[in-house]
């Protein structure tokens, strides 16, 4: 389902016409691991679409939130004024021709002061709720132009991103703790962007208009 289809037509003077066509979709999927596809519209099956058109390069932006509700608890007799929760995972996009995307998630991701465990699960200062955690990667842009890399996007149909992540919540500041994860996920955008020339022969054709008319003039 596709939540934005956009078109745009930038033209510059004395160069031939630019143009835009954006596609954007959010996604989501429990973890871990997990994974979802995201189909976009082939060229070809652009609004609008005409066999004139060239299609140039191919972009992909790639944004992803991993996260969980989290409770910890430390079984160890040693209090834990530096308790660490940690999130690590990875998540990886994949598109035809080569168009892939590889996000990182991790490092601490929440702290807080623990006391010694008190035998009682679930309550006391040994237990902790820290609420939903999560990481996210802003992904840029991955490019490729003219040639055989835009040829599976240059046809009629629909092409498919699929998305791959996992994720593990660990510990530190303690020799021995009880973690309790639920709902863990990802959420995010992915965004395929075409560029291409809608009709180079209308504007060679202007070009020479434009040089008769300066002739004539003379």
């Amino acid at each position: 389902m596709k939540t934005l289809a956009a078109l745009s037509i930038l033209a510059a003077a004395g160069t031939a016409s630019a143009a835009v066509y954006v596609q954007n979709d959010t996604y989501s999927f429990p973890l871990s691991p997990g994974g979802t596809t995201v189909d976009f519209l082939a060229f070809q099956s652009v609004p609008g679409w005409n066999p004139s058109w060239i299609l140039t390069s191919v972009e992909l932006i790639f944004d992803i939130t991993i996260g969980a509700n989290v409770t910890a608890e430390n079984d160890s007799a040693l209090n834990a004024p530096n308790f660490g929760l940690t999130l690590n995972g990875n998540a990886t996009v994949a598109m035809p021709a080569g168009l892939n995307g590889f996000a990182a998630i991790g490092g601490v991701a929440a702290s807080g002061p623990l006391g010694p465990s008190d035998g009682v699960a679930g309550s006391g200062p040994d237990y902790f709720n820290f609420g939903f955690v999560d990481d996210t990667f802003n992904g840029g842009d991955i490019n490729f132009g003219p040639g055989p890399g835009t040829a599976p996007y240059d046809v009629a149909g629909l092409v498919t991103a699929n998305i791959n992540a996992n994720a593990a919540f660990g510990f530190t500041g303690t020799t021995d703790a009880t973690l309790i994860v639920s709902n863990l996920g990802a959420t995010g955008n992915i965004t395929l962007i075409y560029n291409y020339i809608p009709a180079p022969g209308a504007v060679a054709l202007m070009g020479l208009a434009g040089l008769a008319a300066t002739r004539r003039r003379r």
